[in-house]
């Protein structure tokens, strides 16, 4: 599902240091609106140089694209890869930070955006090579172990596919209780990994309650897995919504153990089980969720 947020309100909700995005900070939607928000946030912040002017234009055209998009492919963004190389072949006498940055940015943006990682990783070690005497030499092994990361997360998604046994956790829910899936055995089950703070998420939460609300009576359940911080704001939107299903929190957003565990790379992501625990689908929308949950259910 296209999440089509405008480039200013993800500047302004998602901007943080530098520093913070590349240690791995995950964000939510779809992998084009995530990527959309990441770039948007990745701006230079050294001034006004030739090179940060240039980078600046370049990561808003790519923004702009991916917000329009579903899915990011070389193809779409060829030319602003190609303004990114121009970047670092103008002004790689320099030997700065900023134009390390550049090379930064093209292999965050193999990483995240077009589910590349050895590409990525073949572009870090060119900032260790090339500009050997920049900050962002110095954390190239950061950034390496952030993409070899992912590629384990990525083949952990990939796995989980339609007849695949859905792995079991047991866990505590925010009320303090027992929470696993051996509990649901004979139900249809939705596994939802949200946020509050996540704009995707809150569209997508009225087709999970109206499901909910309509098949609970014939044996079908949902189970939240929350990447709140706030339990305090969890709990507060639950109500609100009124969402009578059992939630996880631990606290720990993306460093949580099952965000690892069940390779999620982006919220919301869904999980529908059959009643032996079975995966039927990935991320539901809208209609196809309602479809997918009376069909299990043999209605």
């Amino acid at each position: 599902m296209k999440q089509s947020l405008p480039y200013a309100y993800l500047l302004l909700a998602i901007i943080a240091p530098l520093a913070i995005i590349f240690a791995g900070r995950e964000l939510c939607g779809n992998r084009a609106a995530d990527s959309a928000a990441w770039l948007a946030a990745v701006q230079t912040a050294s001034g006004e140089t030739g090179v940060a002017a240039k980078l600046e234009a370049v990561e808003k055209r790519i923004s702009a694209k991916l917000a329009a998009v579903d899915e990011a492919t070389e193809k779409l963004l060829k030319e602003e890869i190609a303004a990114l190389d121009e970047i670092v072949a103008t002004h790689k006498a320099e030997q700065s930070d900023d134009v390390a940055r550049v090379l930064v940015t093209k292999g965050s943006l193999y990483q995240r955006s077009l589910d590349n990682p050895d590409k990525a990783i073949e572009i870090y070690r060119r900032i260790k090579t090339e500009f050997p005497s920049t900050t962002q030499a110095g954390r190239v092994g950061e950034y390496i172990a952030k993409a070899e990361a992912r590629k384990v997360r990525m083949a952990i998604r990939d796995s989980l596919k339609p007849g695949v046994q859905f792995p079991v956790f047991a866990l505590t829910d925010i009320d303090g209780k027992p929470l696993s899936l051996e509990q649901y055995r004979g139900k249809i089950v939705l596994v939802d990994f949200w946020a509050t703070w996540c704009p995707p998420c809150r569209e997508e939460m009225p087709g999970v309650i109206a499901a909910h609300q309509k098949y609970r009576a014939d044996g079908f359940e949902v189970i939240g897995i929350s990447l709140d911080k706030d339990i305090a704001t969890l709990r507060a939107f639950i109500a609100k919504n009124s969402m009578p299903w059992r939630q996880a929190c631990d606290g720990k957003s993306w460093d949580g153990g099952l965000v690892e565990k069940y390779g999620v790379l982006s919220i919301p992501t869904t999980f529908l089980l059959d009643r032996e625990g079975r995966i039927i689908a990935k991320n539901l929308h809208g209609d196809e969720l309602d479809k997918q949950v009376r069909k299990a259910l043999g209605k």
